[in-house]
C-alpha cells in the first residue's frame, strides 16, 4: 500500500481534492459524540486503501484532532451521489448537509439558552 496524499484543514471552508475514486469505495461519515479516533474509507489517491480520519468530540477536543473533509472530482466512470443522508441506502459516498438532519448520525450541536451563575 502506498501513501496518498491528504490535505490538513484548520476550518471546514476548505477541501481536500481527491480523484480517480474506485467505484466500490465508500465513505462512512461517524457520529461526532465521544468519537476519539475515527477510521474514515476515503477515495483513494496512489492506491491508497484508507485513511485515517480523526473527529473531534464535542467537548475536551485534543489539539492534535484533525479533521479531513473532502470533495470528488474528476470521476470519469464512477457513480458518485451527494444525497442529504436520508434514503441513501444504495450511495457509494455519504456526504451529509446540515439541515434536515433528523435521523442521522451527525450531530452539531448550537449553544443556545446560556446564563451567567455566579
Amino acid at each position: 500500500m502506498s501513501v496518498g496524499r491528504y490535505a490538513k484543514l484548520d476550518k471546514l471552508s476548505s477541501v481536500a481534492l481527491y480523484s480517480n475514486v474506485a467505484e466500490e469505495t465508500k465513505v462512512y461519515v461517524p457520529t461526532i459524540s465521544n468519537v476519539a479516533e475515527t477510521t474514515v474509507y476515503i477515495p483513494a489517491i496512489s492506491n491508497v486503501a484508507e485513511t485515517k480520519v480523526y473527529v473531534p468530540t464535542i467537548s475536551n477536543v485534543a489539539e492534535e484532532t484533525k479533521v479531513y473533509v473532502l470533495t470528488i472530482s474528476n470521476v470519469a466512470e464512477t457513480k458518485v451521489y451527494i444525497p442529504t443522508i436520508s434514503n441513501v441506502a444504495e450511495t457509494k459516498v455519504y456526504i451529509p448537509t446540515i439541515s434536515n438532519v433528523a435521523e442521522t448520525k451527525v450531530y452539531i450541536p448550537t449553544i443556545s439558552n446560556c446564563s451567567r451563575r455566579d
